[in-house]
């Protein structure tokens, strides 16, 4: 309650139901990109937009190689795209094998039953795309803006190490698909593990500043403990 986390929490929570659940929304966006892989698979269509641009080429059996630095924001833009596009491809696999299944058993004229069931059914892989979609869209949107920033800038070290610090910590959380589909191995896993170690204390210097940087005021942040004059025991 003295944090003012509590209330921040409750303020945020319903930002993930604004125009609908948000599971929901998820799967709407494991339909667009299963509409935008079969639009490289079966049109050769090489010009999908940047978002799913991990598609154009379909690398499903990159690597990461010897003397590629495994925390490096290139490789870990490359690991994203590598595993998006490798989950992708098995759920949009795995409908085409639902859909075929299912004609067989209701038959060539019920085709729209056959395609909404088999939607359905293979619910799983399509959220769990689209949700390393997301967190990749997230990164590369968040490297694109940190790439923009003058060489010279003081801000742009803090920024790729906050950038960095994002991706690793999403691979950290979510490590299976990225051992799965053999981008990563253990031993870099444990490496990401201690990057982020590493990272924390580098920021920890700049973390006022950067949460200063949301410009909230005490009146919103309603905080003892993180009021803009640090004077916690009195206002405790």
């Amino acid at each position: 309650s003295y944090a003012g986390l509590a209330s921040l929490y409750a303020d945020f929570v319903v930002q993930c139901t604004w125009e609908g659940d948000n599971t929901v929304l998820t799967l709407q966006a494991g339909r667009y990109l299963m509409s935008c892989y079969q639009d490289r698979i079966t049109k050769g269509n090489r010009n999908l937009p940047l978002g799913v641009a991990y598609l154009n080429e379909l690398a499903l059996d990159a690597r990461c190689e010897v003397g590629d630095n495994p925390v490096s924001i290139d490789t870990i833009g490359r690991a994203f795209d590598q595993v998006c596009a490798n989950l992708v491809s098995r759920a949009a696999t795995e409908l085409v094998q639902e859909v075929k299944k299912r004609s067989k058993i209701l038959g060539s004229s019920k085709k729209s039953q056959t395609e909404a069931a088999a939607f359905e059914a293979t619910a799983g892989a399509r959220l769990l795309a689209a949700k390393f979609h997301c967190m990749a869209y997230m990164f590369h949107r968040f490297k694109d803006a940190v790439n923009k920033l003058e060489a010279k800038s003081t801000l742009k070290p803090v920024l790729v190490q906050l950038c960095i610090l994002y991706g690793l910590s999403c691979i950290n959380d979510h490590t299976g698909p990225f051992l799965q589909y053999a981008f990563y191995t253990p031993l870099h896993v444990n490496m990401i593990h201690s990057e982020i170690s590493n990272l924390l204390n580098a920021l920890r210097p700049n973390v006022i500043a950067l949460t200063d940087a949301f410009d909230l005021t005490d009146y919103v942040l309603n905080s003892s403990i993180g009021c803009y004059d640090g004077d916690v025991y009195r206002r405790v």
